[in-house]
């Protein structure tokens, strides 16, 4: 997993979401550990939830893949969300 990679220095940083800060901060303290968190605003991007990034590169070289799976992606979103199937939704990234 990512969090304890990051704890035991087998890596140096990963990307998550804000909410996980408290765990890991506690688990890192277990440990004597101290987490810094760096977030995408203190460096001028905006981002809200979810944020797909994409390199130049990947985008010239795959642009019809990566169109699709945009949409795909906003349709299981809609899906989730906006016809009340959140359940089966979480269900399906547990």
């Amino acid at each position: 997993s990512m969090g304890p990679a990051l704890i035991t220095g087998r890596v140096d940083s990963i990307p998550l979401a804000s909410w996980h800060e408290k765990r890991l901060q506690m688990q890192a303290a277990a440990q004597n550990k101290k987490l810094k968190r760096f977030a995408y605003s203190d460096y001028g991007l905006d981002t809200y939830s979810l944020s797909i990034f994409a390199r130049d590169e990947s985008i010239q070289k795959n642009d019809d893949a990566l169109r699709r799976f945009l949409r795909a992606s906003i349709r299981a979103i809609k899906y989730t969300w906006q016809e009340g199937h959140a359940r089966e939704g979480a269900q399906a990234v547990v």
